[in-house]
């Protein structure tokens, strides 16, 4: 009886075994064992991708900057061209709100324009091309130019002025002048060459005609009374003027007898015109002139304005006009400039117009365009319908609620050298040169600055921002890398708990080489770990303790240097270089593998759904279901001529967002571009884990022989226990 219950324990426990060992076996299959396919990856070479697809996508939208350059203001209206977006006509009798009358872009770039009478002269050159022409323009209407004509000025020569007086046209080049006739307007008649070395700008004084040389270091007089044969009276080297500076003239103007010259060396040159055949040096006013594209001089109210492009304006009162004085400066960009009434008329990049009825205390009255030269957007962020981007110039937000027709609600240039932008709810937090700036967006288009952050203490040193490069928020969290002249490439966490006053946490300091972040994005869990890219290695970094990140790994490419974007999903690192896109597993930290490799520019990437994108020179979609086998989806080249011009590729996609079926591109030259897709962008990036699910009778056999040969052992000795007892 005792043996039979023995017997009958025995099985009861065999039998329970068995479930427990089976239902371990079960676990320990789907999970360790189980993940065979991931071991077997490991073994798998790195995939090529396929890119053999034609473009599918559509753009939309656009917004373009209105880069301005020269301008000219007659009876209450302003002509201004653009370099990039062509002609553009105001009426500034309101010169606190100019209202736009015209725009157009006709033929490429514009270069230089004159006016007389109901005609409009544009020297422009054509998309991809050194040629220049003379586009003539009926604007007796302002309202709607008609183009009358346009004649080929040169093949080769760089035209660098333009004057016109009773029916004949000007224009100096780098091989000397030439004057056409323009009496008939739709044909105008080349008339005369005068070749020489390189010239620069002219100005027109009933018969006689100064033209500065620059390279020449002089200035030609011409008796222009006959204009198809012009007669040299003089060419003035500067040679009386009391410096030991070289001579360089650039823009002259006369006011009564006196030829004014600007000389971005010398300052303000004065010089005694009276007789045109013997020009005579009287004074010099020394003036910092950087270099201005076109430098002139206004009198206005007794006070000369002479625009500089990088120290603004400077004001110097007219005394007797022969030994003007300094009187101040106004600060800001003006590449060209003219003057009307109490008003002077700038451009830069923007279109700015101030009243100077008291020069001692200038107001700016109001201002059209984006300023500067640095209207590259950096980066962007998209909430709400709005677009908020980081460009050189400042802050730019976009009303995007038409896609098809982006409109500037807000810029600033309060943030110069913007180069990342990142969302934290109501505040946008922008990185530019030296600054950490936290605004408050609840109305977009009048963001309030409630806070920044400049600097850390890093070794007991106060460590300055130089440059912030890139800025992610994750949580209460932002992480941002910057460049210093203490440390070099610096890795910085803040508390931002409390948005308006963040707080350093922690750094680690790298060396001089470029460095780029991101930290982990999307609903992957990360495990508190940040990726960080500096020169052509991978650092990845535990934060679990915000106080003390910690790097646990590394990876080094061979061929993708240096690192310029980071993107981490489903355990996948995405990461862009000039030379190259690669995805690496990086579900153990210690054990990261390159999975896939693409030799293609990657400047940006983003990641959305179960999509890859990629760009530079051209956008480039990828269905990443496989990671490991990217599907090449489409891709969108802006080889289209935006407004006459043939996109600049120095100037390529800086950021790329997706979403729903939709991509919104920050160009460095081209402005803000939506693009249509031919997919809408849904599901997600699987995980890394393939589940190997082991026969089912093999689940049994295992358990069963495992138990049976531990359990013979046991009833031997049970049974010797028994007899014994």
């Amino acid at each position: 009886m005792i043996r039979q219950l023995r017997l009958f324990n025995i099985r009861k426990s065999f039998f329970s075994r068995i479930i427990f060992v089976f239902f371990i076996m079960s676990l320990f299959c789907l999970t360790t064992i189980g993940n065979l396919k991931s071991i077997a990856l490991q073994k798998q070479t790195t995939t090529e991708f396929n890119l053999e697809q034609e473009d599918e996508c559509e753009k939309i939208g656009h917004f373009q900057f209105d880069h301005f350059v020269d301008i000219i203001v007659s009876n209450n209206i302003a002509y201004i061209i653009s370099s990039d977006t062509g002609l553009h006509i105001f009426d500034v009798t309101n010169k606190l709100a100019p209202k736009l009358l015209f725009k157009d872009n006709y033929f490429g770039y514009y270069r230089d324009l004159a006016k007389e009478g109901n005609y409009l002269y544009i020297v422009n050159t054509p998309a991809d091309s050194y040629s220049f022409f003379l586009t003539i323009y009926n604007v007796s209407n302002p309202s709607n130019p008609l183009v009358v004509s346009i004649t080929l000025l040169s093949l080769s020569k760089s035209v660098r002025d333009i004057a016109v007086q009773d029916d004949y046209v000007f224009y100096t080049t780098s091989e000397g002048f030439f004057v056409y006739n323009v009496s008939d307007h739709v044909h105008p008649l080349l008339i005369n060459s005068t070749y020489s070395d390189s010239t620069e700008e002219i100005f027109l004084n009933g018969q006689i005609a100064y033209i500065s040389s620059y390279f020449q270091q002089s200035i030609f007089v011409y008796n222009i009374s006959t204009p198809n044969n012009p007669e040299l009276l003089c060419q003035y080297e500067g040679n009386d003027i009391a410096t030991s500076t070289s001579f360089r003239p650039q823009y002259i103007t006369i006011f009564d007898s006196y030829l004014y010259v600007v000389d971005s060396y010398i300052g303000l040159i004065i010089i005694n015109s009276t007789n045109p055949s013997e020009l005579t040096y009287i004074h010099n006013v020394p003036i910092d002139l950087q270099f201005s594209y076109k430098s002139s001089i206004q009198l206005v109210d007794d006070y000369f304005y002479i625009n500089d492009d990088t120290n603004g304006v400077f004001i110097l009162d007219k005394n007797n006009g022969t030994h003007p004085t300094y009187f101040g400066n106004y600060s800001c960009y003006a590449n060209f400039m003219t003057a009307a009434d109490s008003y002077l008329f700038i451009t830069n990049g923007v279109f700015a117009i101030l009243d100077i009825q008291n020069p001692g205390n200038i107001q700016l009255l109001s201002q059209i365009g984006i300023e500067g030269f640095y209207n590259a957007i950096q980066d962007l962020v998209i909430a709400d319908n709005y677009a908020f981007c980081a460009i050189g110039g400042g802050l730019l937000v976009l009303d995007i609620s038409n896609l098809s027709n982006p409109i500037n609600v807000y810029y600033s240039n309060e943030y110069l050298w913007a180069k990342t932008v990142e969302l934290l709810g109501d505040y946008l937090f922008v990185g530019s040169s030296e600054t950490l700036t936290v605004l408050d967006i609840t109305d977009p288009s009048t963001p309030v600055v409630v806070g920044s952050f400049d600097s850390f203490v890093i070794d007991g040193v106060k460590n300055e921002f130089y440059s912030i490069n890139k800025i992610f928020i994750h949580g209460t969290y932002a992480y941002l890398t910057y460049w210093s002249i203490n440390k070099g490439n610096v890795f910085l966490i803040l508390d931002i708990s409390h948005p308006p006053e963040p707080i350093g946490v922690a750094a680690h300091h790298f060396g001089n080489t470029s460095i780029t972040f991101l930290f982990c994005s999307g609903n992957y869990i990360c495990d508190n770990k940040a990726y960080v890219g500096f020169g052509e290695t991978l650092y990845i970094f535990d934060v679990k303790n915000k106080a003390s990140p910690k790097i646990i790994s590394t990876y080094t490419f061979d061929d993708l240097a240096p690192i310029h974007d980071i993107i981490v999903e489903s355990g996948y690192a995405f990461v862009g270089s000039y030379n190259g896109f690669a995805i690496l597993d990086i579900h153990k930290s210690t054990k990261v593998r390159l999975v896939s490799k693409l030799d293609e520019n990657s400047h940006t990437i983003t990641v959305a759904g179960q999509y890859a994108c990629i760009g530079r020179y051209a956008l480039q979609l990828f269905d990443m279901s496989d990671p490991n086998n990217p599907d090449f989806i489409t891709s969108y080249n802006d080889t289209e001529t935006v407004n006459g011009l043939n996109p600049d590729p120095s100037f390529g996609m800086e950021k790329i967002i997706l979403i729903d079926n939709h991509a919104f591109i920050a160009y460095g030259r081209n402005g803000f571009v939506i693009v249509e897709l031919p997919v809408t962008i849904t599901g997600s990036i699987p995980a890394l884990t393939g589940y190997y699910i082991l026969p089912f009778g093999l689940l049994i056999l295992i358990p069963i022989i495992i138990i049976r040969k531990n359990n013979k052992s046991k009833m031997k000795n049970d049974e010797f226990f028994s007899v014994n007892n």
